[in-house]
């Protein structure tokens, strides 16, 4: 945008974009100060992030009092469910992801399933949408569910349990490292079944190693997608940078053309472009076809589910649109 002059405003001069970034550190403490440096920033129009559910949701508050666009990336489903204006996905949330996950586990023939989940605002909600998926859908129940800290090192214990339980598949729900921890007990303990996991990104495989291999998971895209307009990104992306995209790639890829739109048609005002980004039905993107409008904030609802093949490439299994 910037090598091009800037966005053009509707006064047809061109203002070139910043961006200022600040570490929330995955804490919500201290997401709250970076979100309020922002806010309180007046040449600040918008905000993308944080991440993180568990800094997202605490900090809603800010974002709502200041009437200012925020995008997030963020998945847990109530941070869209709590009536604020200002919020947008720019990604499937963990409804979406688990009724995909749980529609390919069961299409495999796979019943009984162990659920893994951290005890945090991700893991959780992931565990609801997951379990509510899997009854909704395809009347089965978890034989066993387990919980477990973020941070925790030694999940023996849990993988033990749940190879005593008997199940053929395991479906986690949280961050990467403690994924990549726990296919490792399990992998050490003679489980060879199904591991499903909705962290199972790039983190997740260069964590976990070989024992990703087999992996699968829900994402809201990833590098792999064979459609057009992933080809072109993926083309573009790896010309410029030498390396693959990410899925955060292009999720904040679409937010920031996404924003751009809205600047130029109601120029450098917040107030001004959070209230164009709630009146376009739909826009464009790589990901697929978003929908700012939408009341409750959740964009776009595409995702996909991969599986990582013997070259820890992920595979894309299953397409949910």
């Amino acid at each position: 945008i910037n090598q091009n002059g800037g966005v053009q405003l509707p006064d047809g001069s061109k203002r070139p974009l910043e961006l200022t970034a600040v570490d929330d550190q995955a804490k919500p403490d201290i997401g709250l100060n970076a979100i309020k440096r922002l806010v309180g920033d007046p040449t600040v129009v918008a905000f993308l992030g944080p991440d993180w559910s568990s800094v997202t949701y605490p900090t809603l508050f800010v974002g709502e009092e200041a009437g200012i666009a925020q995008i997030t990336s963020s998945v847990a489903q109530r941070i869209t469910q709590e009536g604020q204006k200002h919020i947008f996905r720019a990604r499937s949330t963990d409804g979406d992801w688990m009724a995909a996950m749980a529609d390919y586990m069961v299409g495999l023939g796979h019943k009984q399933i162990g659920v893994a989940f951290a005890n945090n605002e991700f893991g959780r909600s992931g565990r609801e949408a997951f379990v509510k998926a899997l009854k909704d859908r395809h009347s089965v129940s978890p034989v066993v569910e387990l919980s477990y800290a973020v941070g925790d090192k030694d999940f023996t214990p849990i993988a033990g349990r749940l190879v005593q339980s008997g199940v053929t598949a395991v479906s986690t729900l949280g961050n990467e490292p403690e994924g990549a921890l726990l296919i490792k007990a399990l992998r050490e303990l003679g489980f060879h079944g199904l591991f499903a996991f909705n962290s199972a990104d790039e983190i997740f495989a260069y964590l976990a190693k070989q024992n990703a291999v087999g992996v699968v998971g829900p994402l809201s895209w990833v590098e792999t997608k064979p459609d057009d307009k992933s080809k072109a990104f993926v083309a573009a992306y790896r010309k410029r940078f030498n390396e693959p995209p990410i899925g955060h790639s292009v999720i904040y890829f679409d937010a920031i053309n996404m924003l751009a739109d809205a600047i130029a048609k109601a120029g450098p005002d917040r107030a001004a472009v959070l209230k164009t980004l709630k009146s376009t039905d739909s826009w464009s993107g790589v990901q697929g076809i978003y929908h700012p409008s939408a009341p409750n904030g959740d964009m776009i609802h595409s995702c996909v589910v991969i599986r990582y093949n013997a070259d820890m490439v992920p595979e894309v299994v299953a397409v949910k649109d």
